[in-house]
């Protein structure tokens, strides 16, 4: 969950698995960002796809479309770290945002969004009610508590 006050904002955080990234890619990344999967070493592959997965689900969460939108249209930069400037033209909700990966531990991807113009301070927070469920390792939410992480955007 993030809250920001008074403005949009969209967060999105993924456990680190297996998963064929490089074949999974085509379905909703843009050219750049395939590179970027397919440029990284095996054992980092899925990350770097996870990466670019947490930055579009943020955005897309920020504007209240989701996985509606055209995934292959929306660049998320994933060479820019920790933040990027993104641009998103799908959905009716055009505009600039600014997107950061959050550190939410070894095993997690994350990345919270807000549009360019009014980022600030937002404050995420995971929550598990199960070890396997969200939260970082060895962190209070492996024992059913909120993980709370603040990020300025």
């Amino acid at each position: 969950m993030a809250l920001a006050d008074g403005r949009p904002v969209g967060v999105d955080v993924e456990r680190h698995r297996a998963l064929e990234a490089v074949r999974l890619a085509p379905a909703c990344l843009t050219g750049p960002e395939r590179a970027y999967v397919a440029d990284t070493a095996e054992p980092g592959r899925p990350a770097a796809f996870l990466r670019c997965w947490t930055r579009k689900e943020a955005v897309l969460k920020g504007c209240g479309v989701g996985l509606a939108a055209d995934l292959t249209a929306l660049d998320v930069r994933p060479h820019s770290s920790p933040v990027a400037h993104v641009v998103q033209h799908t959905c009716g909700c055009a505009g600039d945002w600014l997107v950061r990966d959050l550190d939410c531990g070894a095993d997690r991807t994350a990345a919270v969004a807000q549009p360019a113009g009014s980022a600030g301070r937002a404050v995420v927070r995971l929550f598990s009610l199960t070890p396997d469920a969200g939260g970082p390792v060895d962190g209070p939410a492996q024992r059913g508590e909120a993980a709370r992480y603040q990020s300025r955007v």
